[in-house]
């Protein structure tokens, strides 16, 4: 159906590409209607309102229903003068030399801008904000036939959209916030993916060369969270959509935004990066204040959300679950009653660097969903530790699946664990070990081959 309608056809309906019926988008000033379905059709009312009225709305790209916004609007401006709603534009206001032919002195016209610095206008579009954002809520809380695929893996969820939000943040600790926070989530998840295909970090906005060097990177920086600084995401978020004084949904900056620790988006030197500057569109102004207590105050794990934050005291993440505790002595309780695993007993008899094998051996099997006892592979992390409750494999896995030097590199970069393992109890060097343990014979310390070894460690992670 043409964008544009008839006198006659003003009052009649259009369907969607969707197959619904929707309204017609009256003009602001005259009889004419549009279907603004879509975006070719929002761009023609424009247009129209440019070139036969000279009227321009600003933001319209903030107006969430583009109809109801014109309908008000048309219905308002009834007989009345369009100065009394709208900044007046004079085009050419400077007077032309005294000297320029009268054929050559450029027309001045009129442009009229309805924007938001009227507060009636500001007012409109909040409400029209939010009655639309709940009401494309409710749709996705009730639609039970969407199928939306996994950013990370193969698996794909058909019915509610919360089904996809928790696995990405139970099985890869990637947490968006709580579902009923969300709004907008098929074009939200739609965002992220198109960003990851081009292998670009959600937090650090960093190109990179493939994608196993972007997983490499996400693991190592625990860059699983998204960039707090991209104002792109606030329409995702329903807080935003709270009444802001008439300054818009984006307005309210946070005071934790701008206190964001500037060093750990910056602190990739030594990665292998085909791009060093953020991606564009990147805002520099940064999300919204609520936006940004949304992500903060959602549960997560140690991979998640609050870890880099310089101002956070550093919590240490169980070994197999995401429950993270302030100490070594309140880990090693909730290890004993949730996974009957003595992860202090363990440790005692072994040295340093001892330590640091198993720790980030059981660390790379559990990420990988992967029993640290028999190596049965599993689908997912609940399965994995149901595995091992049942078969009662949280113990002590045989001492040459962890004997490599691999494992002296960290699983998790800046792994609170490993930071506590020095101030245990014991000797600190192999020689504590059993004499019969698997040692190789040319690693007495790691520091000899750290430098050798890393590149190819790099590439067999």
């Amino acid at each position: 159906m043409a964008a544009c309608a008839s006198d006659d056809s003003a009052r009649v309906e259009a369907s969607g590409a969707d197959g619904k019926v929707a309204a017609l988008c009256p003009c602001l000033v005259c009889d004419e209607s549009f279907n603004v379905t879509d975006e070719s059709g929002s761009q023609f009312l424009q247009r129209h309102l440019l070139t036969s009225h000279h009227i321009v709305i600003g933001e319209v790209k903030e107006v969430l229903d583009l109809t109801a916004y014109c309908a008000y609007w048309h219905e308002r401006l009834k007989g009345a003068q369009l100065v009394e709603f709208m900044t007046v534009i004079r085009t050419n206001s400077k007077p032309p030399a005294a000297s320029t032919p009268a054929k050559f002195v450029p027309k001045q016209e009129l442009y009229y801008m309805l924007n938001k610095v009227l507060p009636e206008d500001a007012s409109l579009r909040q409400e029209i904000a939010v009655k639309t954002v709940l009401r494309v809520q409710e749709e996705e809380r009730s639609d039970r036939s969407a199928s939306r695929s996994c950013l990370f893996c193969s698996k794909v969820f058909t019915g509610n959209r919360r089904l996809v939000l928790q696995h990405l943040r139970d099985d890869h600790a990637f947490n968006l916030g709580k579902p009923d926070n969300l709004v907008f989530v098929d074009e939200f998840l739609a965002v992220l993916r198109k960003k990851l295909d081009s292998f670009m970090c959600l937090y650090c906005e960093r190109t990179f060369r493939d994608r196993v060097t972007l997983k490499e990177h996400v693991r190592k920086k625990h860059h699983r969270r998204i960039n707090p600084n991209n104002k792109e995401y606030d329409r995702f978020f329903m807080v935003n959509y709270i009444n802001t004084g008439g300054e818009g949904w984006q307005a309210a900056k946070s005071q934790q935004a701008e206190e964001e620790d500037e060093d750990d988006i910056d602190d990739d030197d030594d990665d292998d990066e085909v791009n060093d500057r953020a991606a564009p569109g990147t805002a520099a102004e940064g999300l919204s204040g609520a936006t940004a207590a949304v992500l903060s105050s959602s549960p997560s794990s140690a991979c998640s959300l609050q870890l880099h934050d310089a101002h956070l005291v550093a919590s240490i993440t169980c070994l197999f679950c995401v429950h993270a505790s302030q100490g070594m002595a309140e880990l090693n309780a909730h290890m004993v009653t949730g996974h009957s695993f003595d992860l202090l007993a363990a440790l005692s008899s072994i040295g340093f660097y001892w330590r640091m094998r198993l720790v980030n051996f059981i660390r790379r099997r559990v990420s990988e969903y992967c029993c640290m006892f028999c190596a049965e592979k599993c689908d997912s992390r609940e399965l994995l530790l149901a595995h091992m409750a049942a078969e009662q494999h949280y113990r002590m896995p045989e001492k040459t699946l962890w004997s490599d030097v691999h494992f002296l590199f960290p699983t998790d970069e800046n792994d609170a664990l490993l930071q506590q393992l020095a101030e245990m109890d014991g000797s600190d060097d192999e020689n504590s070990e059993d004499e019969n343990a698997a040692v190789p014979e040319d690693v007495q310390r790691p520091d000899d081959e750290v430098i050798a070894l890393a590149k190819q460690v790099r590439e067999s992670l």
